[in-house]
Order: C-alpha cells, then sequence, then structure tokens
C-alpha cells in the first residue's frame, strides 16, 4: 500500500510538473509572441522588433492581414517583400492602410491564392499593388497553351485553414526558440527581422555587405540567374501565370478596386543577362502580353483601374555601380544584388504607382522615366526609352556589360 501511495504521488507530481511546463511556454511564446499573432503585450526593447518569419509565412502573413484589414495591398515575391513598405511616406500622407503579403520565391498563383482568402473573410482592398516576375512566366520546357482567355480557378482551400499550424507556432520547440531569439534581436539593427504589416528590410545583408563587400553579394546573384536564364532561354511563357492574373483583376473588378502591375526594376546587370543569354525577345512578349490582358481588363470592366508600370530600363538607378571586388568600404544607394532593390529604390516605386493611378494620363515628371506607364501605343515609345538608356548606361559602365558577356561564355561552354 505504502509503495502504491508513493506510486500515486510521483504520477501526480509528474503531471503537474508537466502541465506547469506547458503552461509556461504557452504564456512565454504568446507573451513574446514571436510571429505578431497576438499582440498582447508589444513593448519597444522587450518583443516590439520580430524575427523575419522561417516557417508558415504564408499562414502567418495573411493572418496578420485579417487582423490589419489593409486597403492596399502589396502582392509580389521577394523583391517586393524586401523591396516595398507598407509603411513608407508616400502610402502615410495618403492615409492607405497597406500591407506586404509578398513571399520569397513565390509565383502569381500565390497572390491569387492570397485574394482569394482575404475576400473570403469579406476583405477586400481598395488598391492592388503586384510586383510581376517576368522569370517566372517562363517555363524551361516551352510554351505552355491554354484555352483562350482562361481564368485560374478561385481557392476553396487554404493552408491557414489547418489548425496544425496555429498549434505548432504556439507549442513547439521551433516557437519556443524563436520567442527566445526574439528577446534577443530587440537592439540589434543588423537581425533579420520582419515589421508588423509584412515588410523585410533585409538588415541581415548589412554585415554581409560590410565583411564580404557588395561586388560578392552582386557576383553570387548574377551566376546563380545566368544559369537560371541559360535553362529557361530555349523556353516560352506559360500561360497559367497570365491566367492567375485574369482572376485576380476579376477580384479587384468586384470591389472597384485599382491595380498596378509592377514590373520590377532589375539591375541593369540583369537586363545584359537577359541580352547575353537571348531571353530578352520573350521578355519583350511578356511586357505586352501583360499590356493586352490590361486593356481587356479596362474594356470589360467599368469599375476600377489598372495600369501597367515598367519599372525595367538602364537608367541611373537601374546602372548603379557595382562596388569593385575587395572594396569593403563603398556601399550602394538602390541594390542590395541585382534582383533586389533597396527600400530607397522602393520608395520611388510606390510614389509612381500612385502617381499614376491619380493621375493616369500623366508619364512621370521631369523627364525621368522610371516607372514608365506601358500601354498598347506606345510600345515603341518605350522601347525607343531603353535603347536611349542601354546607350547611355554602356557608356558609362561598359565594364558591367563585358563582365557579364564573360561570365555567360563561361558557363555555356
Amino acid at each position: 500500500m505504502a509503495n502504491e501511495n508513493i506510486y500515486r504521488r510521483f504520477l501526480k507530481w509528474l503531471a503537474c510538473s508537466l502541465g506547469f511546463g506547458i503552461l509556461a511556454v504557452l504564456v512565454f511564446v504568446v507573451f513574446v509572441d514571436p510571429y505578431d499573432l497576438y499582440r498582447i503585450y508589444n513593448t519597444k526593447g522587450v518583443n516590439a522588433v520580430k524575427p523575419v518569419l522561417p516557417r508558415y509565412v504564408d499562414e502567418i502573413k495573411l493572418a496578420r492581414a485579417v487582423k490589419l484589414q489593409p486597403d492596399t495591398l502589396i502582392l509580389g515575391n521577394s523583391r517586393a517583400e524586401i523591396g516595398l513598405d507598407p509603411e513608407s511616406p508616400a502610402l502615410k500622407k495618403k492615409g492607405y492602410s497597406a500591407y506586404n503579403l509578398a513571399i520569397r520565391g513565390s509565383a502569381i498563383v500565390t497572390a491569387q491564392r492570397q485574394l482569394d482568402y482575404l475576400f473570403s473573410k469579406d476583405i477586400k482592398p481598395k488598391r492592388i499593388l503586384i510586383g510581376v516576375d517576368f522569370v517566372d512566366f517562363v517555363n524551361p520546357d516551352g510554351a505552355l497553351k491554354l484555352g483562350g482567355d482562361s481564368i485560374a480557378p478561385e481557392t476553396d482551400h487554404f493552408a491557414i485553414d489547418n489548425y496544425f499550424w496555429r498549434f505548432d507556432s504556439l507549442f513547439s520547440m521551433s516557437s519556443l526558440k524563436d520567442s527566445i531569439s526574439t528577446l534577443f534581436i530587440q537592439n540589434d539593427g543588423e537581425a533579420a527581422t520582419m515589421t508588423e504589416r509584412g515588410f523585410n528590410p533585409l538588415n541581415e545583408y548589412i554585415p554581409l555587405a560590410r565583411n564580404e563587400g557588395y561586388f560578392v553579394l552582386f557576383r553570387q546573384r548574377a551566376e546563380e540567374n545566368a544559369k537560371t536564364y541559360l535553362r529557361k532561354r530555349r523556353g516560352g511563357l506559360d500561360e497559367s501565370g497570365f491566367a492567375n492574373l485574369r482572376a485576380i483583376l476579376r477580384r479587384a473588378a468586384q470591389t472597384e478596386g485599382d491595380v498596378v502591375l509592377i514590373i520590377y526594376p532589375y539591375h541593369a546587370q540583369i537586363l545584359a543577362l537577359f541580352e547575353e543569354t537571348g531571353l530578352m525577345p520573350i521578355f519583350a512578349q511578356w511586357k505586352k502580353r501583360l499590356v493586352e490582358e490590361a486593356e481587356k481588363f479596362r474594356q470589360s470592366s467599368q469599375i476600377g483601374r489598372i495600369r501597367v508600370l515598367d519599372f525595367s530600363g538602364y537608367a541611373e538607378w537601374q546602372c548603379e555601380k557595382i562596388p569593385a571586388k575587395g572594396d569593403l568600404k563603398s556601399t550602394t544607394q538602390w541594390y542590395w544584388e541585382a534582383g533586389h532593390f533597396k527600400k530607397s529604390l522602393g520608395e520611388k516605386i510606390l510614389e509612381r504607382a500612385l502617381a499614376a493611378l491619380e493621375a493616369p494620363d500623366v508619364q512621370a515628371e521631369n523627364g525621368a522615366d522610371f516607372g514608365f506607364d506601358l500601354r498598347m501605343s506606345n510600345f515603341e515609345d518605350n522601347a525607343r526609352r531603353l535603347g536611349l538608356e542601354n546607350q547611355r548606361c554602356l557608356g558609362s559602365y561598359r565594364q558591367m556589360f563585358d563582365d557579364v558577356k564573360t561570365l555567360v561564355q563561361s558557363l555555356s561552354g
């Protein structure tokens, strides 16, 4: 009997200890709130700075968007996530409540799924800014056709509805680890973080640039890009991406929402890679298809506005010089590396996008064609702009074009 009582007391002690431990972890994670899901306690110096999302990015971003109920959405991949700050002065002075739903490595189908989910929650933004990435529309195995003006079907199953991610983000070793990390990054200006509204400032690139130099960052990305472009150069446009785009526009039309399609401001190094790998003709074809889709939307919808802004080119911003190899002191103003622009350039993009919606018949001011309002009627004008910019960039920065040519030749051999 005595042994049985001891055994029972041990089991009770074990159960109480286990229950207390679970409760302590739950309280700690909710209190620190590393994924910004609960916001019960949010204090500067304690837990106001949140780490970049290591998992459940789509689910957590959507959950945050549902809470904030933004009237302006930023969609796209990592270029938009890193470059376009929803708390920028351009948006704030208009009184817009914006959220950045862009996710690294995602294609336009993700943007459609996100929009479908928000609509299912009766969140219907007035403005949608979509970063569209040419490379995502290229199928390396050749053009993929769909019938007519196909529209991608609406999504009726969302990962965010799965309860496991909510449990795992609340009670797991990973959530505990991320909570502890949150406490240690509060005063670290170089930690990988994400703002409440989904913007990733890419702070972790600051020490990388300081220790390795911008040349290394640009070079590494150029090699990765060149391999991808060589693989895709014999491909063609994948029509499924346009079907997803039509589905997004259909959503926007339901709420009289405005849409801006943003052709990313790739650094001139990327355009030079397009030229050397043979992708440039498909790039031009892709732009034309975007404008055709926009024209169809205008004709079929009496509500909502749409603009296609071409930020690609070789102007002073995109032709920014890359610090030389071994130079650890020089920095760049506009780009982290060729594929990802900094917030400073993103601010110009947002200003231009909002201006285009307010004054749709006006091109960029002061003769600066950053953000060319692309239409079926001005393709030749845009081609001339690109040609002139190319010559100016080539004249002032031939070394970059020569380096790209050498790189592609070395990988093609």
